[in-house]
């Protein structure tokens, strides 16, 4: 899940072992994350590659998000939500 200012805008799933985007390095304090969710008309925290194509979140898209602003969504075993930060060993 992707916050900024506390407001959810984009939810996705990490891709591990993913170093580049569009031909492009993926800043060391960033994760590559395919969304799956997103608010529209917002824009990507990194823009790698062509501002026209990737300039603004969309759904399918693979998108730098930085790692601060990250949480991880799990369901606890008996099906609670559970919020936690984003920890690359997670």
């Amino acid at each position: 899940m992707y916050k900024v200012n506390g407001v959810v805008v984009a939810g996705g799933y990490e891709q591990k072992g993913r170093s580049l985007i569009h031909g492009h390095p993926i800043p060391a304090d960033h994760v590559c994350v395919l969304l799956k969710s997103a608010k529209e008309d917002h824009d990507a925290p990194c823009v790698l590659g062509d501002p026209s194509e990737n300039g603004k979140l969309f759904v399918g898209g693979f998108f730098a998000l930085p790692r601060e602003s990250l949480s991880l969504v799990k369901l606890d075993p008996l099906g609670k939500v559970v919020f936690a930060p984003y920890s690359s060993s997670n």
